[in-house]
């Protein structure tokens, strides 16, 4: 079971509310499949986990369509397509409708989704018979030579430039989780590296670029908590400076490696400051450059001694307001430091939106008054805020995104809107403490796993409107009670999943 693919005004989320934005989101999707495929061979549905994973990396901002798209997966439809296939027991048209008929039934999803996640996993079937050209991926990337992939040698500590000679390019995580690696030399004949090749590579100190490694992947060096130092030897496209890994041709900030100052300055020119840039950094000060005009999410993600964000005042994209990183017009709140020591915070008047993890694990943050415009409350906005206790929002919210407050262990209670209509999946996932909830109502959409791991959840009232429940939205709330008004869509929900519930 997975959540309801329609929003609250009946289009698919997979796409825009418009006709033509949709079917080129669609388009969009497709193409990164096929890239994936491409890059990862025609297999790599059957594995749905790897698979799952190669999506969000490659399609971070498609939520809903990789999540609709993995649980077809999971549901057989792939299987069945097959089945039809190579038995010639259907039509591909008669089996088509089979599997959408079963997904609409299964997985509590609307006709039109269902259609989609089909036709996607039949396309897939057809650039596995080789209707696509093999020469050139859905990027224009040329795939001749040899990459080095992930399992294919085994190294120790250091890597020379010897043990890679044999290859052109390394692969989406060669290097991954590999707990020894201290010192990499990457020789001239390695063209290109592909994203997150280093992920994870925790002792991971120095690493060497040739003159002649002409493209880097993003986030190459994700996870790795111990650089200390990147040569790159001349390179024209990549360079270090001010302890700042950049590449030079897309003007973007890549990486920060510690330098041991409490202060540090995004160098003038740069444009984007990449997801996991200050990953892991230590200064406590950072100040946004005049020329940046775009922060990837995650871009200060566990850099836990950041205390404050500041912006130079010309900047024409971002502003600080006491340490804290807001669009410049006020209307989103972007990042709130991780480090920042104060127990209380007040969101500045006219702000709409919480942006997306902007206060995600902060450490010390035990209270936040909001402000009467606030409209959204992103995803993962507040998870891992271990030491908030009371949560009230404002009448003027309107949605609360998937893991908004995922992990707040301390939260006692929570006094929701009434102009809410959704609650994400996973929003409240893991408020070990918090004993009641009353959803508003207007809610219509609870998602999956919304109060999962609520161990202390004794008190639940859904109303009437409420017309989609996800999967697990109470697994693991051992003494909860579900107190149900007028909705007879959640008493079946509750009879199904054996939730104690009375009727009002």
């Amino acid at each position: 079971m997975t959540d309801n693919i329609t929003n609250s005004n009946g289009t698919g989320s997979y796409g825009c509310s418009d006709p033509n934005g949709r079917e080129q989101s669609k388009r969009d999707f497709r193409n990164i499949i096929f890239k994936i495929m491409r890059e990862y061979g025609n297999n790599i549905t059957e594995d749905t986990e790897r698979f799952n994973a190669l999506l969000m990396d490659f399609a971070p901002d498609m939520s809903k369509e990789r999540k609709l798209i993995i649980n077809a997966l999971k549901e057989g439809v792939l299987i069945q397509l097959r089945r039809c296939i190579e038995e010639h027991c259907e039509t591909a048209e008669e089996a088509a409708d089979k599997c959408t008929a079963m997904l609409v039934s299964e997985m509590f999803i609307t006709e039109e989704a269902a259609r989609y996640a089909v036709g996607i996993i039949a396309d897939t079937m057809k650039f596995e018979d080789g209707s696509r050209s093999r020469d050139v991926d859905v990027c224009g990337e040329c795939l001749n030579g040899k990459q080095l992939l992930k399992g294919q040698k085994i190294f120790g500590t250091v890597v020379t430039e010897k043990d890679l000679r044999e290859y052109d390019s390394i692969g989406y995580k060669a290097f991954a989780l590999n707990k020894e690696l201290e010192q990499v030399n990457i020789p001239e004949n390695i063209k290109s590296i592909r994203p997150k090749a280093f992920y994870g590579c925790r002792a991971l100190k120095r690493v060497s670029i040739s003159a002649k490694t002409e493209k880097i992947g993003r986030e190459i060096f994700d996870g790795c908590t111990a650089l200390e130092n990147i040569e790159t030897a001349g390179n024209p496209n990549y360079c270090v400076c001010d302890s700042f890994f950049i590449d030079r041709k897309n003007k973007v900030l890549m990486r920060y490696i510690n330098s041991g100052a409490e202060t540090v300055s995004v160098p003038d020119g740069i444009k984007t400051i990449s997801r996991r840039a200050f990953e892991g950094s230590e200064p406590k000060s950072v100040k946004i450059s005049e020329c940046v005009e775009k922060i990837e999410d995650k871009a200060f993600f566990y850099a836990a001694d950041i205390e404050r964000i500041d912006t130079d005042g010309r900047n024409k994209s971002f502003r600080s307001i006491d340490g804290v990183l807001y669009s410049r017009d006020g209307r989103e709140l972007i990042c709130y430091p991780v480090g920042k020591r104060d127990t209380a915070y007040f969101v500045e008047d006219g702000t709409v939106k919480i942006g997306k993890r902007a206060f995600g694990n902060a450490a010390f943050l035990s209270g936040i008054v909001f402000n009467n415009s606030l409209k959204e409350i992103a995803e993962s906005a507040f998870e891992n805020c271990c030491e908030i206790e009371n949560i009230i929002l404002p009448e003027s919210v309107e949605l609360i995104g998937e893991r908004a407050f995922r992990y707040c262990e301390k939260m006692i209670s929570v006094i929701l809107p009434h102009n809410i209509v959704r609650i994400g999946d996973c929003a409240f996932q893991g408020c070990r403490r918090l004993k009641s909830i009353s959803i508003p109502k207007n809610v219509r959409e609870i998602g999956n796993m919304a109060f999962m791991g609520c161990a202390s959840l004794e008190k639940a009232v859904i109303q009437e409107n409420v017309s989609f429940m996800g999967n697990e939205v109470f697994c693991d709330c051992p003494n909860i009670e579900v107190t149900v008004k007028g909705n007879e869509y959640a008493v079946m929900y509750c009879k199904m999943h054996k939730i104690r519930y009375s009727v009002v």
